[in-house]
């Protein structure tokens, strides 16, 4: 995500098109991103902000916490926040 030492503007954070191109997609005229981020399942690619959000190696990257938790043998769970409607010891 950022450019390396020894190459133009070390340290610096890429764009989401020079990322991209990394990734052998052709840019041409996207625009970064579009107003509503609310597309079909099947949508074709009609920005970058689209392109990133669907590429693999950005969807199923896992967390800090995630991976810090794995090396130290303990399993994460992402539950939904809690809310008071939802308790299931009410519902009975």
């Amino acid at each position: 995500l950022y450019f390396r030492a020894g190459k133009e503007n070390p340290g610096v954070f890429k764009s989401m098109a020079k990322i991209l191109e990394g990734h052998v997609y052709t840019i041409g005229n996207l625009c970064a991103e579009c107003v509503s981020f609310k597309y079909p399942p099947n949508a074709p690619c009609c920005c970058c902000h689209h392109n990133l959000y669907n590429e693999p190696d950005f969807a199923q990257v896992q967390s800090l916490l995630e991976s810090v938790c794995h090396t130290h043998g303990f399993q994460v769970i992402f539950l939904p926040k809690f809310h008071c409607e939802l308790k299931f010891i009410e519902k009975c």
